[in-house]
């Protein structure tokens, strides 16, 4: 859901320093719980600007000038912009001149918020990074303050950190992983909403004959599945038929490129289970390293 902005709805009281500081230089963000009720996934916006109203004042009690947090984000889904980001949030002392918070509204002592409500962490994580222009780890308030806060959620932290909704970082393993594949020539998958992963020099590794001229991570009509702008998330690996595997004396045996072909698509959707499925188990984690360990043999890394 789009990031709703209600900051006009939460003015921060001139008092409050935090009113007249940026933000300085943002490094990471605070993921709490509000401790709080926890709203009905079918609650409406009208409820949920509620429970903020009732968290201002609360916090306006307190001394903090107004909603502590800059992001609040419901089991509905639904994400709501309480504190401008070019400000000091009121969350984590002696630390909110250089990080910004997110809210999960509810209480989760003992149950974890639905994948619904961690996906819309996921989308206030990403909402700070964009407008950040960089990718600040989020970690629990507990971090930085003698508290148990944020609770179960710090059990999710990792998810939040995004790899389920943000282009891939091009450091990940993973998807140096699928690099390597592609380096071989297997080029297998489309994506129209690419963030390109970045080779610097061009890898031309198919003959003219296949129709498909191979620059890298693109071929100029299709492209290795990586990541939807517009939907924020994996695309699916959607295969393009039109993509035929290279010539044998361009990569190698051809049992050998039918494997990488197989292991790409695997290594792409245990990734993309591990970072989307709230409920991958150990054996994910196994099948994926395997992948993985078979992947660096065939490609020689």
């Amino acid at each position: 859901m789009p990031v709703k902005d209600v900051t006009s709805r939460y003015p921060i009281a001139i008092a409050w320093p935090r009113l007249l500081y940026g933000a300085g230089k943002v490094d990471a963000i605070a993921i709490h719980h509000s401790v709080t009720p926890t709203p009905s996934a079918t609650a409406t916006e009208a409820d949920e600007l509620a429970i903020l109203d009732a968290i201002h004042r609360y916090h306006v009690s307190r001394g903090f000038g107004g909603i502590g947090y800059h992001l609040c984000v419901f089991p509905s889904g639904r994400v709501y912009l309480v504190s401008r980001l070019s400000q000091w949030g009121a969350n984590v002392g002696g630390n909110n001149n250089h990080i910004r918070g997110i809210c999960f509204i509810g209480t989760f002592v003992d149950i974890l918020p639905s994948s619904q409500h961690l996906i819309a962490g996921a989308e206030a994580v990403f909402y700070i990074d964009v407008y950040e222009k960089a990718r600040d780890p989020c970690s629990p308030h507990s971090k930085w303050t003698s508290t148990a806060c944020p609770s179960r959620v710090a059990e999710k932290v990792l998810l939040l950190n995004g790899r389920s909704l943000y282009p891939p970082d091009v450091s990940d393993p993973i998807w140096n992983m699928i690099r390597a594949i592609t380096k071989k020539g297997v080029m297998l998958y489309r994506d129209v909403d690419l963030v390109s992963l970045a080779t610097k020099k061009p890898i031309k590794r198919l003959p003219a004959g296949t129709g498909i001229s191979v620059s890298g991570i693109y071929s100029g009509t299709h492209y290795l599945s990586t990541w939807s702008m517009t939907n924020r998330k994996p695309n699916g690996f959607e295969i393009a038929a039109t993509v035929k595997p290279p010539v044998e004396t361009c990569v190698g045996e051809k049992a050998e490129i039918l494997r990488l072909q197989t292991l790409q698509k695997a290594l792409v959707e245990r990734n993309t289970r591990l970072t989307n499925d709230l409920t991958a188990s150990e054996g994910d984690v196994d099948a994926l390293q395997a992948i993985v360990n078979e992947v660096n043999r065939l490609t020689g890394r």
